[in-house]
């Protein structure tokens, strides 16, 4: 995720303001993210820390106090943290780090590489005013952001989070079904692609409800109908479901690991 921030800034109108520097957990796997992204990066956590005012913690949560318990010590209240763990609290944050340093919890989306991202933000308290207007303006230029308090953090990692994977998905066996109905290899992803990207951006800019435009598609006894019937019969309502509130459990569960 981390990775997808650096891409997106990069291509935006912050991207002269800041510098951009990594760690990684070996020497090897830091030439390679350096080769990739275009900035130094470096397996020095400690380095990291002293020389930033801004730290974005992109690790696996149950990862978080192995990477951090060495290093408590440097921090204090001029470096701003924000935290894209998934299910970690900013109070577990602020106990671990002995309450110094004002944290940022996010949950951002992998479409922030190409600045279509969505993304989620709650402060911890007496956060400093300047810097979270800076947080805020640089998930901004990243597409998105809402502040919303960390109570509905786990509904928006399973919806915002964790949905491109869901369309990914579908997207994938619409593509394998569409090869298997005769259509060219070559042309059905960019196919499936401009369709998925068509029907967002009517959701998004036609001012009509997703079931609306549902309904002006499905004409009586027409193709669509059918589809829609095969949909509702396999109980598409209760799978979608389901996904969501299963990755809303996991997501909670990952905040009892620290």
């Amino acid at each position: 995720m981390a990775s997808a921030i650096v891409r997106g800034l990069q291509h935006s109108a912050l991207a002269k303001r800041y510098q951009f520097c990594a760690t990684t957990s070996s020497a090897k796997s830091a030439q390679k993210l350096s080769k990739t992204l275009k900035i130094p990066v470096h397996n020095d956590n400690a380095r990291l820390i002293r020389e930033s005012d801004i730290l974005v913690l992109a690790v696996k949560p149950q990862q978080i106090k192995e990477v951090l318990k060495p290093f408590t010590l440097l921090f204090d209240q001029n470096k701003v943290i924000i935290s894209l763990c998934a299910g970690i609290t900013i109070s577990s944050l602020k106990k671990l780090l002995h309450k110094k340093s004002p944290i940022a919890r996010c949950m951002p989306n992998t479409p922030l590489s190409i600045k279509e991202g969505v993304s989620a933000l709650s402060f911890s308290k007496a956060f400093p005013r300047k810097s979270k207007q800076a947080v805020l303006a640089l998930f901004s230029e990243l597409g998105l952001t809402i502040e919303i308090s960390e109570s509905k953090f786990d509904a928006f990692t399973a919806l915002c989070g964790c949905g491109p994977a869901f369309v990914f998905e579908i997207a994938h066996h619409l593509e394998q079904t569409a090869k298997s109905m005769g259509l060219p290899s070559s042309l059905v992803s960019p196919l499936v692609a401009q369709m998925l990207y068509g029907s967002s951006a009517l959701i998004k800019y036609s001012n009509k409800s997703p079931q609306t435009l549902c309904q002006e598609v499905c004409s009586p006894k027409g193709a669509t109908i059918e589809g829609i019937r095969v949909l509702r019969s396999r109980q598409i309502a209760q799978i979608l479901q389901t996904t969501l509130q299963a990755s809303r459990k996991r997501a909670h569960a990952l905040g009892k690991l620290l």
